[in-house]
């Protein structure tokens, strides 16, 4: 069945007035009632931003916009409420990301402001992190410059590199993150990228020009 504006307002309730700055509450909603197969996904926007819509100020000072969407089985991107950044009617975007306009986790920022690993210092914590195995801790010990041991301080710079850095070991290291207590400090996406997770691990709630994309529009 084809998913178009009407039948997602049918199937989820709020109208398209209501999916403006509500990206991500959109996309898991449609997620949700499984109009659209794929990941849920939540990072940053990187396309076009037209002068005079919402966030086109915003975009003049900051290079984060927080968005939210949904990436198909295909890797085809499906993103109800790009509209919102050309300033038009409501339209349901599905096509191709080419020019890395969708970051989910937020990797392409967090490469850009790598910052050199924590010092131990006299008040730092020692973490309790237990890695399964001595390649992975090796592995981050090297990240982390070879410290004596791995403090608080480094595991929070760890869950906060871009993904890609942790290469096949970022499940693993997520995961002991994690049962070590400190699974709040991991992306969220990062981690359900890590993990293969299909859906947000919390729910969503509502509060009150050119393309380089290949793009199949419906708009009824």
């Amino acid at each position: 069945m084809q998913v178009t504006i009407k039948s997602v307002v049918h199937a989820i309730g709020p109208t398209p007035d209501r999916w403006v700055g509500n990206c991500y509450a959109t996309a898991y909603l449609i997620h949700s009632k499984k109009l659209v197969k794929g990941i849920l996904r939540y990072g940053h926007y990187h396309g076009p931003i037209i002068e005079g819509t919402l966030f086109a100020e915003r975009s003049k000072h900051t290079a984060i916009i927080h968005h939210g969407w949904i990436e198909k089985p295909d890797g085809m991107i499906f993103d109800p409420t790009r509209w919102v950044f050309f300033g038009n009617r409501p339209w349901l975007f599905e096509g191709q990301d080419i020019g890395g306009e969708y970051d989910p986790g937020g990797n392409i920022l967090r490469a850009q402001n790598v910052q050199p690993p924590p010092s131990i210092k006299p008040d730092s914590l020692r973490s309790n992190i237990v890695f399964p195995a001595l390649d992975v801790d090796a592995f981050c010990r090297v990240l982390c410059g070879n410290p004596l041991w791995l403090t608080t301080d480094h595991l929070f710079w760890i869950a906060n590199l871009p993904i890609n850095m942790l290469h096949e070991y970022a499940e693993v290291i997520y995961r002991a993150i994690a049962y070590a207590g400190y699974k709040a400090w991991i992306p969220l996406d990062n981690w359900n990228i890590a993990t293969c997770k299909g859906s947000s691990d919390h729910t969503a709630t509502y509060c009150g020009g050119t393309t380089h994309v290949e793009a199949t529009v419906q708009t009824d």
